[in-house]
Parts: structure tokens; C-alpha cells; sequence
């Protein structure tokens, strides 16, 4: 599995509400805000999706997981908004143990984190968006 990621600059100034603090770990460092902890998915049969993975995003990251078919980037995303839940390990959004979290909360949780699947069509397909240039004044 690999990852890329870029600072994302999210444009806050100060006149706008600050939001909760994140827990704060020793010596004063931010817990981070998406934390995997020796995660582990093993489907019915035996497939092992996840080999204790662990894995940290800081507040403020934009991450891309890119890998080979096969490889567990769409379980891993599925465990973090808990539509799958591991066979061990453990999964903290905000220092929060998401496995913890009651299921009422569980559209909540998908609401905060911005997920787009390698299946999702972001923009419509067919002859109209291929054929003609568009020409923008």
C-alpha cells in the first residue's frame, strides 16, 4: 500500500469559531486526527485484506491511497468509516475508538470524513463530455 500526501491549506482566519481541541499527546504534541493501530481484516475464508496496518493522517493532511488491485485501500477505507469492522486492531478518529462508537452515531462520523471510492463517478460519461470543446469566456 502507499500513500502520498500534500499540506491542504483550509483557509481559516480568525474570525471563524475554533473547533475543539484535538486530545493532546505527551510533550504536547496533537494526537493525529485519523489513527490506525495494528489493523487487521480477515474476510470469511481466510483472505486477509489487512496485515496490522497502522497508520496516522494530522489534522489538515489530504492523503492518497494508490495501490495495485487487491491490496486493501477500499477495506481500509471502509474501516475507517466503520462499514467494516476489523478483526483487530483499532481505529481512532479525533482519539476517539471508533469501535466504541454507538451505531446511531455511525452517519455522523461518515458525514466528517470526505471519502471518494475508485468506483465513483465524480463526472457524468458518454459522447457529450468527449466530443466537442467547450469554450469559456
Amino acid at each position: 500500500m502507499f500513500s502520498q500526501k500534500a499540506p491542504f491549506a483550509d483557509g481559516e482566519t480568525s474570525t471563524q469559531q475554533e473547533p475543539c481541541p484535538e486530545p493532546v499527546r505527551s510533550r504536547g504534541r496533537r494526537a493525529p486526527i485519523i489513527e490506525l493501530e495494528d489493523v487487521t481484516k480477515v474476510y470469511p475464508g481466510g483472505h486477509m485484506a489487512l496485515d496490522r496496518v497502522s497508520l496516522s493522517i494530522g489534522r489538515g493532511e489530504f492523503v492518497f491511497l494508490v495501490g495495485p488491485t487487491g491490496c486493501g485501500k477500499s477495506t481500509l477505507i471502509k474501516t475507517l468509516i466503520r462499514e467494516l469492522d476489523p478483526t483487530g486492531g483499532a481505529v481512532r478518529i479525533a482519539g476517539r475508538d471508533i469501535a466504541t462508537m454507538p451505531d446511531k452515531k455511525i452517519p455522523q462520523l461518515r458525514r466528517n470524513i470526505g471519502t471518494v471510492f475508485q468506483d465513483f463517478k465524480l463526472l457524468p460519461t458518454g459522447p457529450s463530455t468527449t466530443t466537442s470543446p467547450t469554450r469559456c469566456r
